[in-house]
Formats: C-alpha cells, sequence, structure tokens
C-alpha cells in the first residue's frame, strides 16, 4: 500500500533521525561513520522488505562560503546512495578550503586578503569540477550562479576586506609601539647600568686616593737595638 504525502514525509523524517543518531553514536572518522550509518538502512530495509528506503533521499554537500558568496555553497543533490561519492567531494572541498568553519564571515581574522582570494580560486575551480562530474549537471548553469552571487556580495566583501586593512594597520602600529618601549626600556637599563658602573668607578678611585694619602703618611716604627 502506497503512502500518502504527509505519511511519506514522516517516513522519511524519521528514517533521517535514525540515520542522524546513528551518525552521532557510530566509530571512527566521520566518513566511516556516515557510511556505515547508510549501509545500516540498507540492511534493515533488506530484512524488512515493507520499512523504509533510502532510495528517494538525496544529499548535497555544503560549503561555508558567506565571505565570498554572502551564502553557503551547495553540491548538486546525489541520491543517498551514492554516498561514497559524495563523501569524496566533500573531501576535495574540505582540502582546498580548510576546517568546516573557514569561508564564513570572519574569514579575514584567520587570512590575508591575498590567502582569502587564493583560497576562494582553489574552491571555486574544485566545486566546478565536482559539479561537471555528476552526470545531467549543467556546470555552466552553475557556473554562471556562482559568477552572480559573488559579483552581489562585492560590496559586502569589498567593506570586510577594508575594515581587515585597518585592522591590520592598528595591529602594526600597536607592534611598533610595544617595539619602541621595549626599545626605550632597554636603553634606560642599559642607561642605569652605565651610571651604576660609573659611581663604582667613582668610588674605587676615591679609595685608591684616600689609600695613597694614608700610604704617604705612613712611617713605620724603628726597631728597637737588642742587647
Amino acid at each position: 500500500m502506497s503512502l500518502g504525502p504527509s505519511e511519506e514525509a514522516m517516513s522519511q523524517l524519521q528514517l533521517l533521525r535514525r540515520l542522524k543518531l546513528s551518525i552521532c553514536q557510530g566509530d571512527g572518522s566521520f566518513e566511516e561513520r556516515v557510511s556505515a550509518a547508510v549501509a545500516g538502512l540498507d540492511d534493515e530495509k533488506e530484512k524488512s522488505p515493507g520499512g523504509n528506503s533510502v532510495a528517494g533521499l538525496t544529499v548535497a554537500i555544503r560549503s561555508a562560503t558567506q565571505h565570498w558568496l554572502g551564502r553557503d555553497l551547495h553540491t548538486p543533490s546525489r541520491p543517498l546512495t551514492e554516498i561514497r561519492s559524495v563523501l569524496e567531494a566533500r573531501q576535495r572541498l574540505q582540502a582546498v578550503r580548510g576546517p568546516a568553519n573557514h569561508g564564513g564571515r570572519g574569514l579575514l581574522c584567520q587570512y590575508s586578503i591575498q590567502e582569502a582570494h587564493d583560497v576562494w580560486a582553489r574552491l571555486r575551480s574544485e566545486y566546478l569540477e565536482i559539479c561537471a562530474s555528476m552526470p545531467g549537471c549543467d556546470v555552466r548553469r552553475y557556473a554562471a550562479t556562482v559568477a552572480a552571487r559573488e559579483s552581489k556580495c562585492a560590496a559586502q566583501r569589498e567593506r570586510e576586506e577594508a575594515l581587515a586593512r585597518r585592522r591590520a594597520l592598528r595591529r602594526a602600529e600597536h607592534q611598533a609601539q610595544d617595539r619602541e618601549r621595549k626599545q626605550l626600556k632597554q636603553q634606560r637599563l642599559l642607561l642605569r647600568a652605565e651610571k651604576a658602573a660609573a659611581a663604582a668607578e667613582r668610588r674605587e678611585l676615591r679609595l685608591f686616593v684616600q689609600l695613597e694619602r694614608l700610604l704617604r703618611r705612613w712611617r713605620p716604627y724603628p726597631t728597637k737595638a737588642t742587647t
């Protein structure tokens, strides 16, 4: 018996909840846990043909790109049964972008402006290569969408870059001030040491003069003759 739209939605929701729980409770790397969780759902389907199926589910990779596009970037969806290919695409994107939170707002607190430009160039190229590798994907449409979003976000990105430049300038000024303070402190310490050495030298000279005066005044007592 086929399920109605609401029943089908609830069935898929339950399936996704079980999948999430299995991933969270699994062992190994993220890729290993996801693969094992999807395989576990397939095993459930074989044991209970009337149960939920992953056949109707699709999955896409979301990559943090708010800094460059003003929103996250999503790969085209693929069937959940192709999870290995999806995870490979995720690893490729992560390799060029870095940790999951890199690419969002505040990126320029982690990278220089030039580094951010370089990361985006590699990420965009890798993303479009992934799109081109997917059957039936119109990579030109995805490239045009990315270009349009990048252009739309240009003003915001320029403001963030201007702010980053001001932060870098203030940081450089503070570092210069710190170096100057350290130099002044070293100069004061050196001057203090020189003054102390000069004072010690003057004390030694006074003692030497006093000693010379005493030696000039000193006369040995005459020895008594013995009989």
